[in-house]
């Protein structure tokens, strides 16, 4: 397959390089020091997921040298996709797919207004990886696994041989038949680590090791897909639970991205993941207090007011 990756960090970069390994043409979209470490060097690969060092890599920042495609993997944070997307025609053959990967619920629905449904797969990806330096790609999760499903609600013969693609590349990937519910299970997973492991600045396992933070971590879960439900996703049973299992068998040193943009001074995606559910629940007459404070105290750390940090028990 011809694959264009825009956004070549820690999310687009492993997976880009995990379906070069596997012979497919890939091309990466990226920018700055990256791009050319890409070009000079190449792109390495390593941690808990496997180690892989590719010499040579095409790399761009401009989309139209590299011609249609048939998957488009759309990785930037959510702060570029939309300049993301007004760049996309170069890449866009008459089947070309384009499979989002960005945080929150909304943006294969954005996607799938600009370029119709029928091109749009909407996508969760579970990994925790990072750019640890020009043309390096850290991963702390041992396992990678990338949830998908067609916004149309059709999987397209193109989308399945991409998913028979991924899991022969190395990494898992499942098919949802509701993209609503793929979306809106990774926002109760991610908007409730991202949020908790931010205000105590903290790991997976010191989260874990205080019942306090681990207990606000399960209860903004809960409001999470309390929240989902309300606003008519059909989110299991077991949602809950699914979550917390997921909490338990992360790596102890494993952070969430949000935590290393805040400590580097970056933008927050805060309003895509908690500020998602806190306006939702106000709209729907659900109680969110956790991801409430989340929001209050991130958005005032943003707009420079001072960040009131939470320890877990046994810390100054």
């Amino acid at each position: 397959m011809k694959i264009a990756v825009i956004g070549a960090g820690g999310v687009g970069g492993y997976f880009g390089a995990r379906l070069m390994d596997a012979g497919h043409e890939v091309f990466f979209v990226a920018r700055g020091g990256h791009l050319e470490a890409l070009r000079s060097h190449g792109l390495v690969v390593e941690g808990a997921a496997g180690d892989l060092a590719l010499r040579r890599v095409n790399a761009t920042r401009d989309p139209s040298a590299i011609g249609p495609c048939d998957i488009v993997v759309l990785a930037v944070r959510c702060f570029g996709d939309e300049a993301a997307a007004a760049v996309i025609g170069p890449l866009l053959g008459p089947d070309t797919l384009v499979l989002t990967l960005q945080n929150g619920i909304d943006a294969p629905h954005r996607l799938a207004r600009r370029l119709g449904a029928r091109r749009v797969l909407g996508g969760g990806a579970y990994i925790a990886a990072r750019i640890a330096g020009p043309g390096l790609i850290h991963v702390a999760s041992p396992r990678v696994v990338l949830e998908l499903a067609p916004v149309s609600g059709v999987l397209t013969p193109l989308a399945a041989e991409f998913v028979d693609v991924g899991n022969a590349a190395g990494f898992e990937v499942t098919v949802g038949t509701n993209v609503d519910v793929v979306l809106w299970r990774k926002l109760c997973l991610t908007s409730a680590f991202t949020g908790i492991s931010c205000l105590y600045r903290a790991d997976i396992g010191a989260l874990r090791d205080d019942p306090v933070s681990f207990g606000l971590l399960a209860a903004a879960v809960a409001e999470a897909v309390a929240v989902g439900r309300a606003a008519g996703v059909a989110l299991g049973e077991g949602a809950e639970a699914a979550a917390m299992e997921a909490f338990a068998i992360m790596p102890a040193d494993l952070r969430s991205s949000m935590l290393d943009d805040l400590e580097h001074g970056r933008p927050l995606e805060v309003m895509v993941l908690s500020g998602t559910v806190v306006r939702l629940a106000a709209a729907l007459g659900v109680a969110a207090p956790v991801h409430a404070s989340i929001v209050d105290r991130l958005e005032g750390h943003i707009r420079g007011k001072p960040l009131a940090l939470l320890a877990p028990a046994g810390q100054d």
